[in-house]
């Protein structure tokens, strides 16, 4: 997956199993669930840019995940200027501690489970284009010459080992 805030790429995207399983069209939020398995269970969209009712709709979404679902989402452009406590409360469900609200136009990746404690997500945020990727092998996350964030790099070294 790949999250580019709009002055580091401007794009999302989230690939499983070697397929592209979203279509990022617009600014914000775009999510992928997974069942624990890891078939394919659900894709959305939520623009937390424009779109007042956004917010609302992502948390709505998440509150509907069954628990131990695999979400991944990656921001495309800016997800900051709309999104509210009732999102970012609904993105904790899945281990988020990433709370992009004033962070204009920064990036944020992460891979969360629905049911897991916040700050328990592999996930990496900021100024910067940031790239994860998780398999049978591990997870890792990665991001752009600044580096990833202190949380994350220690999250992907346990990850690969």
């Amino acid at each position: 997956m790949r999250s580019s805030g709009q002055p580091y790429g401007d794009t999302a995207s989230i690939r499983v199993w070697g397929s592209a399983s979203s279509r990022p069209t617009a600014a914000g939020y775009n999510l992928v669930a997974l069942e624990p398995t890891g078939g394919f269970q659900d894709r959305a969209a939520f623009d937390t840019f424009g779109d007042p009712a956004a917010s609302g709709a992502l948390a709505r979404w998440v509150e509907a995940l069954p628990a131990g679902t695999i979400v991944l989402g990656a921001i495309k452009d800016d997800a900051s200027a709309r999104l509210n406590a009732a999102a970012v409360a609904a993105l904790a469900t899945l281990g988020v501690h990433g709370d992009l609200r004033g962070g204009h136009r920064e990036s944020h990746a992460f891979i969360g489970l629905k049911g897991a404690p916040p700050g328990s997500a592999l996930e990496a945020s900021g100024p910067r284009a940031v790239e994860g990727a998780a398999g049978r092998a591990g997870c890792a996350l990665r991001a752009g010459a600044r580096g990833v964030s202190t949380r994350s790099r220690r999250r992907s070294a346990a990850a690969q080992n």
